[in-house]
């Protein structure tokens, strides 16, 4: 399976540009040869806004983004995956989504943990959840839920095949060495879990207000190595061959 991983600018005021900047990055990628199999792409819709504790009316699941998302999946004949702030009753969920090439949501995963001050504007899932398409088992995590554990035994449980992770993490400050523990929790849970993992986040400038995202994209094997990674700071796109594990294979720890 081959993976196109976007790494997306993002900025809060403009949400308009940014998403049409999504837009242009499936088309280049879906252009090249060979073009991918899946898109996948962060957590870019109105969640850097709502973690920034900016004043948004966030969109629902099926909403702009993902009919947008749900054209060029079904022109294209490619899977797309993203995140967004999901607009709910109460406080919203950060959302990750999976799209068909009918362009139909097949999954929904909110993110369930939290380890910083998230969930002080954001409302936690409840479980985790795959899909099976085409493609294979197929689990997403949102954010934080790719550092975590317990997780991670979800989708093992769930017999995934692969796991897909939209992000959005936000720092004050460029720091090495947070960035380089984000990167060795997602490699030890894919080595763990004998798991292929593919990893899309934001970037912001530094020079930008609110939080600075570096951007944090990568694709890590089923030994926990890196096959690919973004360059932290730059909006930028890259494809990957897959080899997902074998169906049924894991132990139901």
């Amino acid at each position: 399976m081959r993976i196109a991983v976007v790494q997306l600018a993002v900025k809060p005021e403009h949400r308009t540009e940014t998403l049409q900047n999504a837009l242009g990055e499936i088309d280049a990628v879906c252009e090249a040869d060979p073009a991918p199999d899946l898109v996948l792409l962060p957590a870019f819709v109105d969640t850097l806004t709502v973690a920034s504790k900016r004043a948004v009316v966030c969109e629902r699941l099926h909403g702009q983004t993902a009919s947008a998302c749900g054209l060029r999946a079904r022109n294209w004949g490619v899977f797309i995956a993203l995140g967004q702030a999901e607009r709910s009753s109460n406080k919203p969920f950060v959302t990750s989504v999976l799209i068909d090439r009918d362009g139909d949501i097949r999954l929904a995963q909110r993110q369930v943990s939290f380890e910083t001050s998230g969930s002080d504007v954001f409302e936690a899932g409840e479980r985790i959840a795959v899909t099976d398409v085409l493609l294979g088992r197929i689990a997403l995590l949102t954010g934080d839920d790719l550092l975590d554990p317990g997780a991670w035994d979800a989708v093992i449980r769930a017999h995934a095949q692969i796991v897909l992770g939209t992000a959005c993490w936000s720092q004050r400050e460029s720091d090495e060495r947070q960035i380089q523990q984000i990167r060795s929790r997602i490699a030890e849970q894919a080595k763990r879990c004998g798991r292929w993992c593919a990893v899309a986040d934001v970037t912001t400038s530094p020079d930008g207000e609110g939080p600075y995202c570096p951007g944090l994209s990568a694709v890590f094997d089923e030994k926990g190595e890196i096959m690919a990674a973004a360059e932290l700071g730059a909006a930028t796109t890259f494809s990957v061959e897959v080899a997902i594990a074998d169906p049924f294979v894991a132990d139901d720890a």
